[in-house]
């Protein structure tokens, strides 16, 4: 499978740095002061957004996910997105899937408590107070 190139594929630090009129190493501190991150680092957390549009919002496989975005093959893709997010695409994808199941279906609204595989998420009940009244 020969990945595709990506707007992501073709912007480089010397591209956006000879765009604005930068030397290489402002736009490179630039951007590291902007983001909190080096310029490769920002690209890749920007893949991994759009990875995490693309399994909330389509049906589109982990392979034709992992190649729209140009990985080489899945398994690389898997490796990063779990690098970043800690979990695989496929639990991803799944997890998303079964919260906004839980979220618009009405029995979700009867549950007190929500696993979602990490903390323990808690509905709050209000507790009713009464007032004593002078008579």
């Amino acid at each position: 499978m020969v990945p595709h190139v990506t707007y992501l594929d073709t912007i480089t630090l010397q591209g956006v740095a000879d765009h604005f009129g930068f030397s290489l190493s402002y736009c490179s501190r630039l951007i590291k002061s902007s983001t909190g991150q080096s310029f490769n680092a920002w690209k890749r957390l920007l893949r991994i957004q759009k990875a995490e549009h693309m399994l909330r919002n389509t049906t589109k496989s982990v392979a034709a996910i992992s190649d729209t975005l140009g990985y080489e093959n899945p398994e690389t893709f898997i490796r990063a997105f779990k690098k970043e997010l800690h979990t695989t695409p496929a639990k991803y994808r799944s997890r998303y899937r079964d919260t906004c199941l839980l979220y618009t279906s009405d029995a979700a609204d009867e549950r007190s408590s929500v696993d979602l595989g990490g903390p323990r998420i808690t509905k709050k009940k209000k507790k009713k107070t009464y007032r004593k009244m002078a008579t």
